[in-house]
């Protein structure tokens, strides 16, 4: 492995702790200082904050890397300055509905939710905007320029911010501080990133030749539909908690009278971000009730023998390689 692979590794392990050890305090702080009521309208407030983002996006940075980086490989700036060009042209459209919108629908939205102050509102636009303009165009400037660093770096900055800047509106101001305080974690990652790659010289070359091109539509709103789909696909399974059960037609009683167990096979399809097809005994996770049979399947008797249970676990395993071959 060369060194600059191991380079931007470490990188972005660094970014991934620190996020990770930012989003725990800032959660535990927020926790403490709002409540349990308050702490679901500012879970609420930061989803929507989250889902527009990636509506006003359009996942914009994959094109602006993918179709600009050829040309950046062969010294054309001026068509990279096309595909960046077209894509804040674009963005710059999806932000002016989004205001639009906030105009004419946002307060009846905030009101239906029981909340009158229209700050908040526009806190909440800010944040999208600057969040779509940072991690749209900005980042894909930075991969464009090929300057991992700096992605870390605003990164890393802007989880930083977050946590301060969240934390302590939380603390001193309840609800209304932590939901005014949303936008500075994005305005911080737009900074960083306009002010360190100022000093790249791809970026400036990129940056000074930025030009719109109809021609450039439509590979970009292809890319952006294809990363916007897959996007939406994971917010949806994430945001709803959609599950998808399936059991296999195979069930074995083992024991008898009060000791007799019921086993089968499940697979459990969830269909969010970390989804995998999950096996195991059918009482194991309590009761849940089979498709197939309809009936219902109780926990392990708290006398189980060992020797019962070991035959459970044998009956689920064989029930597990029987479905695979029947496949």
């Amino acid at each position: 492995m060369s060194r600059s692979a191991k380079l931007n590794m470490s990188r972005g392990a660094v970014l991934s702790m620190v996020r990770l050890a930012s989003g725990i305090i800032r959660v535990k702080v927020v926790a403490l200082a709002l409540g349990v009521g308050g702490v679901g309208i500012f879970a609420l407030a930061q989803q929507v904050s989250i889902t527009a983002v990636s509506l006003v996006g359009l996942g914009l940075a994959t094109p602006i890397i993918n179709l600009g980086r050829p040309s950046v490989a062969r010294a054309r700036y001026s068509d990279a300055g096309e595909v960046a060009g077209s894509a804040l042209a674009i963005l710059a459209l999806n932000i002016t509905i989004l205001i639009l919108v906030g105009l004419i629908a946002g307060p009846g939205l905030m009101q239906s939710y029981g909340q009158s102050d229209q700050w908040l509102l526009w806190a909440l636009v800010a944040a999208i905007i600057l969040g779509a303009a940072a991690s749209t165009f900005w980042e894909g400037m930075s991969f464009l320029s090929d300057r991992f660093d700096i992605y870390t770096k605003a990164g890393i900055a802007s989880a930083l911010a977050d946590l301060v800047f969240i934390a302590s509106g939380a603390w001193a101001y309840g609800l209304r501080g932590a939901v005014l305080a949303l936008p500075m974690g994005p305005l911080v990652l737009f900074a960083a990133y306009a002010l360190l790659l100022r000093r790249d010289p791809i970026a400036r070359e990129v940056l000074g030749r930025l030009s719109f091109s109809l021609a450039r539509l439509r590979p970009l709103l292809t890319y952006s539909a294809m990363m916007f789909g897959a996007g939406a696909v994971t917010s949806i399974g994430l945001t709803a908690g959609v599950r998808v059960t399936l059991t296999a037609g195979i069930r074995v009683g083992i024991g008898r009278g009060r000791r007799r167990v019921l086993v089968g096979l499940r697979y459990r399809r969830n269909l969010g971000l970390a989804s995998r097809w999950r096996i195991g005994l059918s009482d194991r996770a309590g009761v849940w009730i089979s498709p197939l049979a309809g009936t219902r399947c109780s926990r392990l008797p708290p006398r189980t023998s060992r020797r019962t249970a070991r035959i459970a676990f044998a009956a689920a395993l064989a029930a597990k390689v029987g479905a695979k071959l029947a496949k």
